[in-house]
């Protein structure tokens, strides 16, 4: 059985009964890459192995031929401090290599422009992208690294997941957006008249379509006759009610504050978050939400604000090889000559909600030391003193993590 680190209670035990008494069993795994607690992997089935087949041969690989030394000697200071592990000692055999470089900047903005220069300059001294990662631990710390490279004209894939302005969510608000400032886009009105769900489906949209073109008027602004008209009954024409209350309170307040604030109000009047939460990975995506709500902050016209985020989703994904950005859990398995992994602060890496036991925090070194160790040639971690966080401005502090790799 290979990734032996990463099996949870129910695969033990059905492998101990598969194994039966005659304990004929190989498996393969590092327990310093145990890094799915969250989804029950058990890192102590491969702590314990020696004491459940007593007279296994066990085979320590530790000789490393990707990474340099330099590298392997900032992940073994780091993962040294891990109590619960099985000690073992990695040696290079790529030579000594660069020092690992620790990044400080004044806030999140300066981190990903001095990432997203870093990187361009690389491209331009001939290394391919596809040799480039950057990491994070959480999701909604990508826009900003992609804000970064869009500027630049870097070309970048989320590896695993989603561009940030592509994810449904964001893709929704900003549509509540598009609306406000044009009636006639019927494109952003067919995507959230049913977000968060009213109780409007395809007859009613379509009839509602139909009544405005006999009207000559966006579909938008005929709602309330439509309503008085009564184009649809039952569930349909209580949902049209009730979008025509929000658009006409969200009209309202055009004008009333930032863009911020506006996305904030389109939040709150809509149920958006709490019809969010109710979803699996909701507080996920409300975080995403929050970092849209901060990157709004200080725009007044609603409209460049659209434009520059039109900007932001336009950039060709497809454009030939690109810069893979991931978390640092889509990391696991792959390899890169170059790693920037950044936000090493207290609360994100760790992050606040795996601080709470000792296990906890050493499966959070554990996802560091598994990105730090997907590089061949370079690494370099970066944190900033001052972080939009879920749309607050937040001091940080640099991680703990960061000390115990520059002390070793």
């Amino acid at each position: 059985m290979d990734e032996y680190q990463d099996t949870n209670t129910a695969q033990y035990v059905f492998l101990m009964n598969l194994v039966g008494d005659e304990a004929n069993i190989c498996v393969v795994g590092d327990d310093d890459q145990s890094i799915y607690g969250w989804r029950g992997a058990n890192v102590g089935n491969i702590l314990k192995f020696r004491d459940d087949f007593p007279h296994a041969q066990v085979i320590v690989l530790e000789k490393n031929y990707r990474s340099t030394e330099e590298i392997l000697n900032a992940a073994s200071a780091l993962i040294a401090n891990n109590q619960y592990r099985a000690p073992k000692t990695l040696k290079s055999v790529q030579g000594k290599g660069k020092d690992v470089i620790v990044c400080e900047h004044m806030d999140d903005e300066i981190e990903a422009g001095h990432t997203a220069i870093a990187v361009e300059n690389l491209i331009r001294s001939g290394v391919s992208p596809r040799d480039i990662g950057v990491f994070y631990r959480v999701n909604s710390l990508s826009r900003v690294i992609e804000e970064a490279f869009v500027r630049r004209r870097i070309p970048y894939a989320v590896y695993g997941g989603m561009r940030f302005y592509e994810r449904r969510e964001i893709k929704d608000l900003l549509a509540y957006l598009r609306i406000l400032v044009n009636p006639a886009d019927t494109e952003a009105l067919e995507r959230i008249i049913n977000v968060p769900s009213r109780g409007i489906g395809e007859k009613t949209l379509a009839a509602l379509k139909a009544y405005a073109r006999k009207k000559g008027v966006p579909a938008v602004d005929a709602i309330e006759d439509a309503v008085s008209a009564k184009v649809v009954r039952g569930a349909g024409l209580k949902g049209l009610e009730s979008f025509a209350g929000v658009y006409r309170d969200l009209v309202g307040r055009m004008g009333m504050g930032d863009v911020a604030l506006l996305l904030r109000e389109i939040v709150d009047t809509t149920g958006f978050e709490r019809a969010l939460k109710a979803e699996v990975d909701g507080e996920d995506r409300m975080n995403n939400v929050r970092e849209l709500i901060a990157s709004a902050a200080g725009w007044w016209d609603v409209g460049k604000y659209l434009e520059e985020k039109a900007l932001m989703s336009a950039v060709d994904v497809d454009a030939g090889e690109s810069i893979s950005v991931m978390t640092l859990h889509m990391s696991k398995g792959l390899e890169f000559d170059y790693v920037y992994i950044l936000g090493l602060e207290e609360g994100l890496l760790p992050h606040s909600r795996s601080m709470d036991t000792n296990q906890e925090i050493e499966e959070e070194r554990r996802l560091l030391y598994v990105g730090i160790t997907r590089a061949r040639k370079e690494v370099t971690l970066s944190w900033s003193r001052q972080r939009t966080i879920y749309g607050r401005e937040v001091f940080q502090v640099p991680s703990g993590f960061l000390s115990e790799i520059v002390s070793g």
